[in-house]
């Protein structure tokens, strides 16, 4: 990721788009290490990353670069968030293939399974985890 769209996406995207700050975790690394106080980062997260024309110009960058309009974009923007979960996945059946490979690895169960079928589902379950 070049160095003005990681900054866009950091600074402006995630904050007003997800409501996701990255300054404060980095800002809250500090306070713990004694670098500075709880009230100077406070105070950094109030001041705006960008000014009103850093912005305009870095959004009609990133609207070039991803070829759209900045109305499509701000449309974008607006739009309800989505999650991960909205979107079909099989992450249901790897959570359960999971649970069954650590119960076949901790052997928490004795029901004898032939050696053959055991070799079928450790052979599913290492195609799942890749």
């Amino acid at each position: 990721m070049n160095q003005g769209l990681q900054s866009f996406f950091q600074s402006y995207y995630l904050p007003e788009k997800f409501n996701y700050d990255k300054r404060r975790a980095h800002l809250s690394s500090l306070i713990l290490a004694g670098q500075i106080t709880r009230e100077q980062a406070l105070i950094e997260m109030e001041q705006s990353v960008y000014t009103t024309n850093e912005l305009c110009e870095d959004r009609e960058y990133i609207c070039k670069k991803l070829d759209i309009s900045v109305d499509e974009f701000d449309k974008l923007m607006n739009a309800p968030k989505r999650l991960y979960s909205d979107f079909p996945s099989d992450n249901k059946l790897r959570l359960l293939l999971y649970k069954i490979k650590r119960l076949i690895s901790k052997k928490r169960f004795s029901v004898k399974v032939s050696g053959e079928l055991f070799a079928d589902i450790c052979d599913l379950l290492t195609w799942i985890n890749e």
